[in-house]
Parts: structure tokens; sequence; C-alpha cells
């Protein structure tokens, strides 16, 4: 899911499909033909369909090379190809090539009898949806948050309070909330005067023995903690699991809380921890993700466990949220082709700075009030 769908994007932005504007802004390619000086082959300005613009470049081609060539137009694929009579090339430069994008051409071309556009001609989706893409990556980095609804399991340290505060919002649904922690598995590896760690991560569960990692024992391989204790002990090589409780084996394998590597060798018994019981006298506030205890919570590192769901459907996506990314899109795709705001010229590092700097204030001032502040 987007903030934006392509449809609103490209509707804001008012990108047309299917006819083509030729202006002195968009009128020129530069050619060269066999070899010859580079020449700007100029388009007459007006409206045209596909097929249209096509015969239009042809002719300005024959006129400035006084040749005969054959430029054609693709329905299905919305590309244009320049061809020449056998025996003879055509070369395309996109420096000084002001007309390049609306052909569809995004690099130079190579001298060739025959050269077609690299992207679709006249249609703006995969420029503008890319776009909107990297502006919403980039708004919700720099907002420190997630506008999009997704499902959370996070850990926070209560310090002694009668509240915490979840790291996204607005909370739609808590599922559990949870103080502490208990034993769920138990791992040991018997062998001796070596190296061997148990590690829990988001998937499933890592073992290393002698700095050599075991095949990785997802919990979508092994749903249940029954499966998740035989699967390691058929690891062999010393490996062995139990269950903390014979009561524990239906239990889903990913209620497992995520730890680092922790030593086990020499037959030491490591736990592996699920949250403990749930709470039942908690209060949430969803916009400001503040719970609220009364009796308040124990202090403690990350002691409180918290499964959630935080952030907007596509239904309810704020209006102004909306505006911010498209007022945003808008102001880049109209930049475009600028050599600062070429979509191939980006790199990772310069795309950061480039939208902070070029960001409409009108759209900075309303992300400004989604940022996540710091308690």
């Amino acid at each position: 899911m987007s903030i934006i769908s392509d449809d609103e994007i490209l509707l804001f932005c008012d990108a047309s499909q299917g006819w083509f504007q030729i202006t002195s802004a968009n009128d020129a390619l530069v050619l060269k033909y066999d070899g010859g000086a580079a020449t700007s082959v100029d388009v007459a300005d007006g409206t045209y369909g596909g097929d249209d613009l096509a015969a239009a470049l042809e002719t300005a081609i024959d006129a400035a090379f006084s040749i005969t060539s054959t430029v054609s137009y693709s329905a299905s694929t919305r590309k244009f190809t320049i061809a020449v009579a056998a025996g003879h090339t055509i070369a395309l430069t996109k420096s000084g090539s002001d007309a390049a994008l609306t052909f569809g051409f995004t690099t130079d071309h190579a001298a060739a009898v025959s050269i077609t556009s690299d992207d679709p001609a006249g249609d703006p989706t995969q420029i503008i949806t890319e776009l909107r893409d990297r502006v919403e990556a980039w708004a919700q980095s720099y907002c420190g948050r997630n506008f999009e609804s997704q499902d959370y399991r996070e850990r926070v340290g209560a310090q002694g309070r009668d509240r915490v505060f979840l790291k996204h919002t607005p909370v739609t649904v808590v599922k559990r909330i949870a103080i502490g922690e208990a034993a769920a598995v138990r791992v040991c590896n018997t062998n001796q005067y070596s190296t061997a760690t148990a590690a829990v991560t988001s998937t499933g569960v890592q073992l290393h023995y002698n700095g050599t990692a075991e095949s990785e024992l997802t919990f979508a391989a092994y749903a249940t903690l029954t499966l998740m204790v035989a699967a390691i002990a058929a690891l062999g090589n010393g490996w062995s699991a139990a269950l903390a409780a014979s009561g524990f084996g239906s239990i889903l394998s990913s209620e497992l809380v995520e730890c680092f590597g922790r030593s086990c060798i020499n037959t030491r018994w490591l736990d592996l921890n699920m949250p403990d019981d749930g709470l039942d006298d908690c209060e949430v506030a969803p916009e400001r993700g503040t719970i609220y205890r009364p009796g308040g919570f124990p202090a403690g590192f990350r002691n409180v466990h918290v499964d959630y769901t935080a952030g907007y459907s596509a239904a309810a996506m704020p209006d102004d949220l909306k505006l911010a990314i498209e007022t945003g899109v808008d102001a880049l795709y109209r930049k475009r082709d600028a050599e600062a705001f070429g979509l191939t010229s980006w790199s990772a590092a310069g795309i950061g700075q480039a939208l902070r700097s070029e960001m409409p204030p009108e759209a900075l001032a309303i992300l400004d009030s989604y940022r996540r502040r710091n308690i």
C-alpha cells in the first residue's frame, strides 16, 4: 500500500496520457547521421497523437539531413523507433535534447541503423510513481514513523512510571500488553572446550557452534514450540532442547522473544523466552500511542511487551498528509528535466538532501506536524 494511489498522484500532477504536447520547451532531439555533426532536429510545435508525432519527427529528420528516414510509434509499447536506410546510421545525444523525455529517450544511443526509445513515451506513470515511492519513503524517514497500517511487536522500558509510549501511531488495535518474560524453550550444547550460542531473530532461531551457523530454524517451518524443540534436537552436533513446561508444546514458536547470541556450551541450559501473561488493566490513547496503567509499570529495561497495529488504512489516510506528498512529487516532477533531478542521476546518498532542499515549504509544514517527538 502507498500513501497516495497511482491514480491520485497522476491526477494531481495533471499527467496526460495518450497524446503529446510539443512546445518550445520540448521540441528538439540532438541527432547525428552517419557520424556527422550533432544536429538539433526541431519538431513543429503542436498537439499530436502517437502516429502523428512520429510523422512529424520523420519530416523534421528528413529535412535536417536531406535523407529519407522512417519513424514509427508502437501503440502497445508506447515507444518510438527512428530508422534510416541500410548502410547508414543514426545516433542520439540526450544532452541538449529537450524532447528526449517526451519521446521516451533516457540515455544516449550509439550509431545504429535504428534506435528505439527506452521508456514508454508520453506515459508518465513510471517516473511519477517512482517519484511518489521515493518521496513517501523520505517523508516517513523525515517524520520518524510509518504511515501505512502495519503490525508491530515492540518492547518498551517502563522506567517505573504509570505510562509507556509506543513508536507508531495512531494505534488501531492492541493485541497484547505483557510485563516481563517467561521461559519457553531450553537449549544447550553438550560439547566442551568450544563455543555454542543460541539467538532468536524476527524470523526464527539461529544456532552457532564453533562460530559456524547451523541452518536457521524458521518460525514458518516449525510453527509450534514442539516442532522447534524437535528441530533443534535433530541437528545433532551436541544440540539438545526441551520445553520449559510440558504444556507449552502448542504455543506458536513466533512467540519467542528476540535475543542476541547467548552461550549454551558445556551443557549450560539457556532459556529462550516468550512474553509473560498479558495485562488487563491498561488504557490506550490511540492518537498519542500512550498506554496508561493506574497501578504503574515496574521499572525495567524493555520489560513491557506490546503487540499492536498502528497507522492509517488507505481509506483513513489524512487528506493533509496526502496533500504534502502530492505537492512534493509534483514539484520534483516539474523539475525532472533539470540535471539535479534527472531520475537516472539520483544517488542513494544524494536523494535525501535533494528532497529536503526542494520540498515545497507548505509540504514541509504539514510533514512537521506528523513528526514523531521523542519523549
